[in-house]
């Protein structure tokens, strides 16, 4: 599962705002941060990965926490996505088999590929902040003098 510093996020202390509105408004403050977390998701995804029916999320009141997941691509590769790689090998999975890809639109050959990285783009990072912006933006909204 992809760790991240929520605290960090703001996203602990948004739900202790939202807590401290009425039960009726705390759905509405929720599907505020649902859909900011779903708008920033599409708009910092890379590639396919910003389409819409993609990405889910939910809010874990009691934790405190924003669940954020893709229906389409594994963990691993949302992980790598966020964090980055840093520059790696990659080799055949069978031994003396070898590597099939398209590069400027020829296929390649190859024993094995030095990859060069990813930069990591934060996106789950991006939408939990956002969200909890959001969130808390709405909290004050329904009573006035929360922090």
């Amino acid at each position: 599962m992809l760790e991240m510093n929520y605290k960090a996020l703001g996203v602990k202390k948004a739900m202790a705002t939202v807590q401290k509105i009425p039960p009726e408004l705390q759905v509405r403050t929720l599907a505020v941060g649902r859909r900011t977390a779903m708008a920033t998701l599409q708009f910092d995804s890379p590639g396919g990965m910003g389409r819409r029916d993609s990405w889910s999320s939910d809010f874990n009141k009691s934790k405190g926490i924003v669940d954020i997941f893709n229906t389409e691509y594994p963990m691993k590769i949302i992980q790598y996505m966020e964090q980055g790689t840093r520059p790696h090998m990659i080799l055949p999975k069978k031994k003396g088999g070898v590597l099939r890809f398209m590069s400027e639109g020829k296929v390649i050959f190859a024993r094995s590929v030095a990859h060069p990285g990813t930069r990591p783009y934060k996106m789950i990072e991006h939408a939990a902040r956002n969200a909890a912006l959001a969130m808390r933006e709405v909290a004050r909204r329904y009573v006035p003098g929360l922090s």
